[in-house]
């Protein structure tokens, strides 16, 4: 019973040590996912841009994300790295200040959520 063939294979152990790193890394970044989901300004943010709402939109920003898409994304184990969950962020903001006017009451917000964002990550240790 206690042959070779019986040892978990490399893959095993090794998909083991992914899925557990990146259940860690999930339990890290739900509460600053949580925090930019509810911060009184995060509403614009909160669910994919729609062509009715942002003539268009997606001729654009070719590459769209969203709060409700990023925590789809943490709950399906998407983000195997902090640097995944930054760029999906960063992109946000980015995508944001692409589309809107520099001035605009949108861009403004996205600047002070992005703050916001990397202040919290900062705490977490998280930011590179």
């Amino acid at each position: 019973a206690n042959s070779v063939s019986d040892a978990p294979s490399v893959d095993a152990v090794s998909d083991r040590l992914i899925n557990h790193e990146t259940i860690q890394l999930a339990n890290q970044l739900r509460p600053i996912l949580t925090a930019l989901r509810n911060h009184v300004l995060a509403a614009p943010f909160q669910r994919p841009v729609t062509a009715a709402e942002a003539p268009g939109y997606h001729d654009i920003v070719s590459l769209p994300i969203d709060l409700g898409t990023m925590w789809d994304r943490l709950k399906s184990r998407y983000y195997t790295s902090k640097s995944l969950f930054i760029a999906d962020a960063m992109r946000m903001f980015h995508n944001c200040r692409t589309y809107n006017q520099p001035d605009s009451y949108l861009v403004r917000t996205a600047n002070t959520l992005e703050r916001f964002f990397i202040a919290r990550m900062k705490q977490a240790n998280l930011w590179p």
